[in-house]
This record gives structure tokens, C-alpha cells and sequence, in this order.
């Protein structure tokens, strides 16, 4: 197993000693956990790897076909390629804000946050993507739901979420704020769309952590709800996942709640 075999297993005679039996079921445990760990990360570095090789196809394709003067349309070209440079730009953006939340040197700016000036500004920022997806982004009348947390880092929560809702989205999704009760606030995000497994979804914020793609629309890296869970973490706050909704054959509701900083709501 230190070598590397981590399918070792420890062989004992049939009169172990009871302390010993303990012993070697707990280093099978381990290895076994260990095994999981090492092939979710194999699984990961080949999602990202994909993720990394297709947009770098359309970039070097459009490029070679501009120097070789077999593009007849160089805006169009042009506007491709920017594209899948900004697409590169964000997942090596997420890839790198995962590391630095692993090593703890992620920096927040904790403070007041109008909570509905985030959501209701990123979901008129969304707006566009929502349109072309064909799905209707409702979001929430302004009111004064104030925590304490990260103004950009929140909008960067809110944004992976509405996006995950949006990729997999029939016809809606739904932006709605919490107010506070004294203790915490926040704000829930619902979609239409088919659900998510229960055996899936102890895993759903998982860094390793890949869905079925072909479920749904593929609009951001698929590291968001990673980088997600762990900023809401960093400013102590908690999210939880109903699904399929309440009421509902599916759906998903995604409620994030953060410590409030006032209870003054009109």
C-alpha cells in the first residue's frame, strides 16, 4: 500500500488476535477509501482535461484556418475564438480558486451585503443566457435582506448556482430571498428540470463530483458547485439541496443562508 497498491489487503490467520482483526479491518478501510479518493481524482483530471482540450480544438481550428485565408468570415472567427478563450479563462480561474481554498489562502472581505442588490443584479446579468437556454429566470422584488459576507464572492456564488439551474431548466427557474430571522438570511433557487438522484446528491458539491452532462445544457465549467459550497463555507453560512421539490415529480431548490447582519427588511 505505501508503494502504491492500494487493492492490497491485509491476509490474518484464522485465530487473529481480536486487537489485530481491528486493526487490519481498519487499514482495509483506509485502502478502500483511498482507492475511491484516487479514482474520483483520475476522473476528475480527465473531465477537466476534456474540458481544457475542446475549446483549445476550436481556438487552434479557427486559427489555422485564418492563416491558411480559408475563412471567408474573420468577424465570425473572430467572435469563436474569443469565446473559447474567455471559456478557458474561466475554468482555469475556477481550477485555481478550488486551490486556493484548498490551502486556506483564499481572501474574503467580510462585511454588510444587500443581499437582493446581488441576486437581482446577477440575475439581470443572466438574463441573456436564460433567453437562449428558452427558459424564463424570474427573479425577486428588490428588499432589504442585509449578511455579513463577501459582495463579489456572494455574486459568484449566486451566479454558479443560477447557471446550474439554467443548464438543466425545462421552462423556469425561480430566484426568491429569506429573510432574516435574527440568526441567518438568504435565498433559494428553484428550476423546472428533472431532478437530482438521491444517491447523487451527498455528492453534488463534491470537488470531484461530475453529473451526466448530456442531461443538460453545458454552460459553465462544472467546478462551480465545488467552488460554491466552499465559499459559502468561508463565510459561515450553509446550503442545503431539495430534491426532487417538494410538491413537485422534480425539480431542484438549491437554499443558501448566511449569517444576517440586520433584521431590518421592508
Amino acid at each position: 500500500m505505501a508503494a502504491g497498491d492500494l487493492a492490497a489487503r491485509i491476509t490474518l490467520p484464522a485465530r487473529a488476535d481480536a486487537e489485530v482483526t481491528s486493526l487490519a479491518a481498519s487499514i482495509g478501510s483506509l485502502a478502500s477509501s483511498l482507492e475511491r479518493s484516487r479514482a474520483a481524482e483520475r476522473d476528475f483530471l480527465l473531465s477537466v482535461s476534456h474540458d481544457l482540450r475542446t475549446p483549445l480544438t476550436a481556438i487552434r481550428g479557427y486559427g489555422e484556418a485564418l492563416s491558411d485565408g480559408a475563412v471567408t468570415d474573420n468577424a465570425h472567427a473572430g467572435a469563436v475564438i474569443t469565446s473559447e478563450a474567455r471559456r478557458l479563462e474561466r475554468l482555469v480561474g475556477d481550477l485555481l480558486d478550488l486551490a486556493r481554498l484548498g490551502a486556506g489562502t483564499f481572501s474574503l472581505d467580510i462585511g454588510e451585503v444587500r443581499l437582493d442588490d446581488v441576486v437581482v443584479g446577477i440575475a439581470d446579468a443572466l438574463q441573456p443566457a436564460a433567453a437562449t437556454a428558452d427558459v424564463e429566470l424570474v427573479a425577486p422584488m428588490p428588499t432589504n435582506v442585509t449578511v455579513a459576507g463577501d459582495a463579489d464572492r456572494l455574486a459568484q456564488v449566486v451566479a454558479n448556482l443560477v447557471e446550474n439551474a439554467l443548464s438543466f431548466a425545462v421552462a423556469n427557474v425561480t430566484l426568491e430571498l429569506i429573510p432574516s430571522d435574527g440568526v441567518t438570511a438568504g435565498f433559494r433557487i428553484s428550476d423546472d428540470g428533472p431532478g437530482i438522484p438521491a444517491d447523487e446528491q451527498s455528492a453534488i458539491f463534491s470537488r470531484h463530483y461530475r453529473s451526466d452532462a448530456a442531461r443538460g445544457r453545458r454552460l459553465g465549467t462544472g467546478l462551480g458547485l465545488a467552488i460554491v459550497a466552499e465559499l459559502v463555507a468561508a463565510m459561515y453560512g450553509t446550503i442545503a439541496i431539495n430534491s426532487p421539490v417538494t410538491g413537485r415529480t422534480g425539480g431542484t431548490e438549491v437554499v443558501v443562508r448566511l449569517p444576517a447582519a440586520s433584521d431590518a427588511e421592508s
